[in-house]
């Protein structure tokens, strides 16, 4: 069984809309025969939990402070914020912030997040980190400013679940305001 490759593939694919895959079928012509059309399949039946409805587009209001939230990552990143970074927390939660230099303005705020094993299995832990990222987005959305260019590290040291949404906006904010830079630096 041999498989024809370039220009073969065309007429091979076009006869009668099937693949033909042995060299000794009858003589095809030197041209392409019509492409036929694909069958259309709409975007509901694609995938059986995709709506149909089309993806909602991003709301109007939507802040520049918040386009500009990335993520921290790299592993000489978390050693410089370790290294350099102030300390400061409130109960479970911690933060390890470092400003961005004088001389990189571009840099935007990069936010990371660790949360170890013993505060619970996988979906636990990605559940507070949902949770304190839509915190964090509210608290920047209601103070631009709060959120300077820089490197943030949300440490979880125990279960939050006990903190209602707004208890747990309140102490974010608590932690990226500026009066909080005044932290331990070790």
């Amino acid at each position: 069984m041999s498989v024809l490759k370039g220009p073969d593939v065309c007429r091979v694919r076009t006869i009668c809309g099937r693949l033909l895959w042995r060299n000794n079928e009858a003589d095809l012509s030197a041209q392409c025969a019509q492409a036929e059309n694909e069958a259309w399949i709409s975007r509901s039946h694609e995938y059986s939990r995709r709506s149909c409805r089309p993806d909602p587009a991003p709301p109007e209001e939507a802040d520049a402070a918040l386009r500009v939230i990335e993520a921290l990552s790299g592993r000489r990143s978390f050693e410089r914020l370790r290294a350099e970074g102030m300390r400061r927390g409130r109960g479970p939660l911690r933060l390890v912030s470092r400003p961005a230099s004088a001389h990189d303005l571009t840099q935007s705020a990069r936010i990371g997040f660790s949360i170890p094993r013993k505060v619970g299995n996988a979906v636990e832990r990605n559940r507070i980190r949902r949770r304190i990222h839509a915190a964090l987005q509210d608290v920047s959305r209601q103070a631009p400013s709060i959120l300077q260019p820089g490197d943030y590290l949300f440490r979880v040291t125990s279960k939050i679940e006990h903190w209602s949404p707004s208890e747990l906006r309140e102490i974010v904010s608590e932690l990226l305001s500026p009066s909080a830079t005044s932290g331990s630096r070790s």
